[in-house]
């Protein structure tokens, strides 16, 4: 069996705009931040993430949500022709091809933090991610399939 390895162009000019804020309240604050991303590939990208810090008596509860989507290269390809894509031959790809398709990602969190004392912090982390791939016109059965993720994060964090 030949392997098919991707090609991608030998450069990449890497843009973005990032905006973050940090809102004090009384006792809780909200992060914010935001960015636009764009490259010469064709790839643009935007990137919301929100938390909420819930100051508690020693103690803290930070719910997080998260959002980004991705447009597809310009090369981008999900399946690649033998013959005018591939030499059917010597199984060498004959274009430029990634792998990267346009897709959208969600993400929902809570972080719980524990102070153990003035310098130095406890915390626990559960998310969970769900990525969706936007397959249009591909023939059902060849769809490249959602991800699920559950992360879990244990720390511990001091600084001198």
């Amino acid at each position: 069996m030949a392997y098919i390895y991707e090609k991608r162009p030998d450069s990449r000019q890497r843009n973005n705009l990032f905006y973050r804020v940090a809102h004090h309240l009384t006792e809780d604050v909200i992060h914010f931040s935001y960015r636009y991303f764009w490259d010469d590939w064709g790839i643009t990208s935007n990137t919301f993430d929100l938390k909420y810090r819930y100051q508690m008596a020693g103690s803290y509860l930070q719910p997080h949500v998260r959002y980004y989507m991705q447009d597809e290269a310009d090369f981008y390809r999900h399946n690649l022709k033998l013959g005018s894509d591939v030499d059917a031959a010597t199984g060498e790809v004959l274009l430029d091809e990634a792998r990267l398709s346009k897709f959208t990602t969600t993400t929902l969190g809570l972080k719980y933090g524990y102070a153990m004392g003035k310098n130095s912090e406890f915390t626990v982390r559960g998310e969970y991610m769900t990525q969706s791939f936007d397959d249009g016109g591909v023939p059902a059965g060849e769809e490249t399939p959602d991800l699920d993720v559950i992360i879990f994060n244990v720390g511990y964090s001091f600084h001198w």
